[in-house]
């Protein structure tokens, strides 16, 4: 399921799907996004995008937490630099680490 959150946030809701394909799906989507070939507008530009991730092992089954958790990863990873992927453990004192 894939949504617009509001202004430049998006999600896509993996289901049946753990965190470790759903953190390869991010990074996938990641770099997909980076090779976009802007020349074409008449512009060269670079695209990146931030992701944060979460899952129901992690943050349970209520969907604003879910969304809460995966949106402080993606926080997370615009403030370690952008144009990456970050992923949400409660079992970890920081919350989150960046792959």
């Amino acid at each position: 399921i894939f949504a617009r959150l509001g202004g430049e946030e998006f999600c896509i809701l993996l289901t049946s799907c753990n965190s470790l394909t759903a953190q390869q799906r991010a990074e996938a989507c990641r770099q997909a996004i980076a090779e976009i070939d802007t020349t074409e507008s008449g512009f060269d530009f670079t695209i990146t995008a931030s992701f944060g991730v979460s899952s129901v092992k992690n943050s349970g089954f209520e969907l604003e937490k879910l969304l809460a958790d995966a949106d402080s990863a993606t926080y997370t990873a615009k403030n370690n630099g952008r144009n990456q992927v970050a992923v949400f453990h409660p079992d970890i004192k920081s919350q989150l680490y960046v792959v």
